[in-house]
């Protein structure tokens, strides 16, 4: 099973964490979604590509997806991140990424 959690188009997590109000939020976009892989490992997510986030120092993240990964066998599940490759620029501001 997988799982994704990110930003919406703004760059704003839909959480209460997020409490940038200058940031909008899109109504009905919670940037959370899960989905369990086929007998083939195959998975789809439908979603938008995330804008821009801060990191600590207001440094700005690359758009990316969270991503959560568990299986059968796994005692902890793993965490990784997935950018994209149109973002050159932010990709390589990315601290994280980095």
């Amino acid at each position: 099973m997988l799982e994704i959690w990110q930003a919406n188009a703004n760059g704003r997590y839909a959480h209460p964490v997020d409490g940038r109000a200058a940031v909008p939020l899109q109504t009905g976009f919670s940037g959370f979604g899960r989905v369990s892989t086929d007998a083939q490992g195959r998975y789809a997510f439908e979603t938008i590509k995330p804008g821009r986030v801060p990191a600590r120092g207001n440094v700005m993240q690359a758009p990316h997806l969270n991503l959560t990964v568990f299986a059968r066998g796994l005692l902890s599940h793993l965490f990784t991140r997935v950018y994209f490759s149109d973002e050159a620029t932010a990709n390589a501001e990315d601290p994280v990424l980095s």
